[in-house]
């Protein structure tokens, strides 16, 4: 086969349509994982921040889950946000933050995540801020429950 001007040319050109997507790829997001905390025993419960540095957003994270050993228990987290507090001390959690997770009940781990919310100049601290819940295992008695935080506090935390 004899190559011609016309078919280098037909070749330059869609190698170029292939490359320009590989161009305007927005570079994979930087993730980091801060303020973890956690609480119990029995029933380890969770809190953290993943941080996207490279698009400028956080999303809160939790998880509870029934620990070996003890009791056996019946698991469930909910309504799993981000909160920040500016430096002039006022404080919110943000519409469209929260997803409140209603899944029910879980034999033995539950876990969730917040909805990601834009980092902005003002906040000097994020948190993260979930609602755990267990039993006893197969719909028993109602154990206990409680909100747990973990705070970032950074005037740049992303």
């Amino acid at each position: 086969m004899r190559i011609t001007g016309r078919m280098i040319l037909v070749a330059a050109v869609m190698l170029s349509v292939l490359m320009v997507p590989a161009a305007t790829t927005p570079a994979h997001a930087e993730i980091v994982e801060r303020a973890r905390y956690c609480a119990g025993a029995q029933v380890l419960r969770c809190v953290w921040l993943n941080v996207d540095n490279t698009n400028g957003r956080v999303r809160a994270y939790a998880s509870i889950r029934d620990a070996s050993g003890g009791g056996n228990y019946d698991v469930a987290v909910n309504e799993i946000r981000v909160g920040w507090q500016t430096a002039g001390g006022d404080t919110g959690e943000g519409t469209g933050t929260t997803r409140p997770d209603h899944d029910g009940w879980h034999d033995f781990w539950d876990t969730g995540s917040s909805e990601l919310r834009a980092c902005s100049i003002f906040p000097e601290s994020y948190r993260a801020r979930a609602h755990f819940q267990w039993r006893e295992y197969g719909g028993g008695e109602f154990h206990a429950e409680e909100t747990l935080s973990s705070y970032l506090v950074s005037s740049s935390a992303c």
